[in-house]
C-alpha cells in the first residue's frame, strides 16, 4: 500500500507543482499588469505615450509571463492526462493479460515499450515543466538561483528521456545467463543422459540440448543462452540444471520427479515464457535502477520511475498467476515420470535443504577471509544435512515450510499448496528429508571428482568476489573440516 501510495505521490507531484505555481503567478501577473494599466490612466489621450514613458516594456513583460504562465498550465495539464492515460491502459492490459503465457508475454512486451515511450515523453515534459516554474518563481521572488536550478532539471530531463527510450534497446538484446556450472556431455555422463532422456519420452516432450551440473542447490530448466565460466560463447538451446549436492541427498525417484518436473516446464512452454518477459523486466530495470542516488538533475526521472514501477507491479501480479498454474502443471509434470509422493518429497528436501546450503556459503565466505577452503563442497554440505537430520520432526517440518525452494527466476507456489495439489498431505513427511532408495548420486561418473573440479572452481571464483581485502591475504589453504 505505501508502495502504490509513493508511486502515485511521484507520479502527479511534478505537474501538480507545474498548477500550482502557474495559478500562483497567474494571479500575481494579472495584478501586476493591472496596475500597469491603471497607474496611467490617460494613456488613450496620448499618441507615442507607451514608448516616452516605458510603460510599453511594462506591460509586454507582464503579457510574455502570462503567456509563459498559460503554457505551464497547459504542459501541466498535458502531463495528468497522459499519466492518467497510461495507468488506465496498463491496468486494463494487465487485468486482459492472464489468459495464457504467450498472449501475457505479448501484452507485457508491448505495454512496456509504450510506457518506456510515454515515460521518455513524461521525464521530458517534467524538466520542461520544472524548468519553467522555477523561471516563473524566480521572476516573481527575484532570485537567479531558482531559474539556474530549473535549466539544471531541464537537462535531466533530456538526459532522462533518452536514457529511457535506451532501455527499448536493451529489450532486443537475448537474455544470457552466467553460471560456475559444469557442462555435462553424452560421453562424460552417458547414465545420466539416459535417465533425462527416457524421462523426456515418458512425458513426450523433447530432451534438453545441454545438462549441467554445478554446486547451486537449484534445478531449473532454461531457454536461455548459458555462458559457463571461462568460457566466451554462451550456450545455445534449452538447458536443465543439475545440482550435484542435492543429488546426495535424493534418491533415484526424487530425482525421476524433480528432473520430470523441470522438463514440464519446455512441455508447458514456459521457458520460452519466461524469455519473452525477461527482456521487459531487464528494460525497466535499466532505468529504474541507473542512477541510484537521488541528485537534482534526476528529479525530472522521478515520473518514469513511477510509471515503470506502476507498469511492474501490474504485470507481477498476472505474471505470478500465470507461473503459479504452470508451476503446479510441472509438479503434476514430475509426479508423473515418478510419483506423487517422490514430488512431494523432493519439493520438501528442496525447501528444507536450501536453507542449509545458504548457511555453508556465508560460513565458506567467512572461512575464505581467514584463508581457509575446502576441497569438496559436496561433502561439507551433506555433514551439514546430517546435522539438520539430527533435530526432531516439528523442527524439520517448520524448517521446511517456513523456506522457499530457492530459483533464479521466480518465486514458487507455498509448500503446503503445492503437496495438496498434489494430494499428499504434509503430516506424512516425517521421514521425508532421508533418502530411502538407490541414491541419485549414482547416476553421475566420477561424482567425487566433478565435486572436486567444481569446488576449486566455486573457491577460486569467490576469492576474486571477495575483493581487495581478500586478494590482500594468502590464497586460502585447504582443509578438511568445516570451518
Amino acid at each position: 500500500m505505501k508502495r502504490q501510495a509513493a508511486i502515485f505521490i511521484w507520479l502527479f507531484a511534478i505537474p501538480l507543482f507545474g498548477l500550482a505555481v502557474g495559478a500562483f503567478a497567474g494571479d500575481r501577473f494579472s495584478c501586476d499588469m493591472a496596475a500597469a494599466l491603471f497607474s496611467f490612466p490617460d494613456l488613450a489621450g496620448r499618441p507615442g505615450f507607451f514608448e516616452r514613458s516605458g510603460a510599453r516594456a511594462h506591460v509586454l513583460h507582464a503579457c510574455r509571463t502570462v503567456g509563459g504562465i498559460h503554457f505551464l498550465v497547459a504542459m501541466s495539464v498535458g502531463a495528468l492526462t497522459m499519466t492518467v492515460a497510461l495507468i488506465v491502459t496498463t491496468i486494463w492490459n494487465a487485468r486482459t493479460a492472464g489468459r495464457t503465457p504467450h498472449h501475457a508475454a505479448q501484452i507485457f512486451r508491448s505495454s512496456v515499450v509504450l510506457a518506456l515511450r510515454l515515460s521518455a515523453a513524461l521525464v521530458m515534459l517534467s524538466g520542461l515543466i520544472a524548468a519553467c516554474a522555477l523561471y516563473v518563481l524566480s521572476a516573481i521572488v527575484g532570485a537567479p538561483l531558482l531559474a539556474i536550478m530549473g535549466a539544471t532539471l531541464l537537462l535531466g530531463g533530456v538526459l532522462g528521456a533518452a536514457q529511457t527510450l535506451g532501455a527499448i534497446a536493451t529489450m532486443r538484446a537475448p537474455v544470457t545467463l552466467e553460471s560456475r556450472a559444469s557442462l555435462a556431455s553424452p560421453d562424460a555422463q552417458p547414465e545420466l543422459w539416459r535417465f533425462v532422456r527416457e524421462i523426456a519420452a515418458r512425458l513426450d516432450v523433447k530432451p534438453p540440448e545441454n545438462i549441467l551440473l554445478g554446486l547451486d542447490p537449484l534445478f531449473y530448466a532454461t531457454a536461455a543462452g548459458i555462458k559457463l565460466d571461462g568460457q566466451d560463447k554462451a550456450l545455445a538451446g534449452e538447458t536443465l540444471h543439475l545440482s550435484l549436492p542435492l543429488l546426495h541427498v535424493l534418491d533415484k525417484e526424487e530425482a525421476a520427479a524433480i528432473v520430470g518436473h523441470e522438463l514440464g516446464h519446455f512441455k508447458g512452454e514456459d521457458a520460452a515464457f519466461t524469455l519473452q518477459f525477461a527482456p521487459a523486466y531487464l528494460a525497466i530495470a535499466h532505468v529504474i535502477e541507473s542512477p541510484r542516488q537521488l541528485r537534482l538533475w534526476t528529479i525530472s526521472l522521478l515520473p518514469a520511475y513511477a510509471v515503470l514501477g506502476f507498469c511492474l507491479d501490474r504485470f507481477a501480479a498476472a505474471d505470478g498467476a500465470i507461473r503459479r498454474r504452470r508451476e503446479l502443471a510441472a509438479d503434476r509434470a514430475g509426479a508423473e515420470a515418478s510419483t506423487p509422493c517422490a514430488m512431494a518429497r523432493v519439493l520438501f528436501k528442496l525447501a528444507a535443504f536450501g536453507q542449509v546450503w545458504n548457511a555453508l556459503e556465508e560460513q565458506v565466505k567467512i572461512g575464505m577471509k581467514e584463508g581457509l577452503a575446502h576441497d569438496n563442497l559436496c561433502s561439507v554440505f551433506e555433514e551439514g544435512i546430517e546435522d539438520v537430520l539430527k533435530q526432531d520432526e516439528s523442527a524439520l517440518l517448520k524448517l521446511a515450510t517456513d523456506s522457499q525452494p530457492l530459483h533464479p527466476f521466480d518465486p514458487h507456489p507455498p509448500l503446503a499448496e503445492r503437496t495438496t495439489a498434489l494430494g499428499i498431505d504434509l503430516s506424512e513427511s516425517t521421514d521425508w528429508l532421508r533418502r530411502q532408495g538407490i541414491a541419485a548420486l549414482t547416476l553421475v561418473a566420477d561424482a567425487d571428482g566433478l565435486g572436486l573440479a567444481l569446488t576449486e572452481q566455486w573457491n577460486r571464483s569467490l576469492w576474486h568476489q571477495l575483493g581487495p581485502g581478500a586478494n590482500d591475504s594468502p590464497a586460502p589453504v585447504v582443509v578438511d573440516k568445516k570451518v
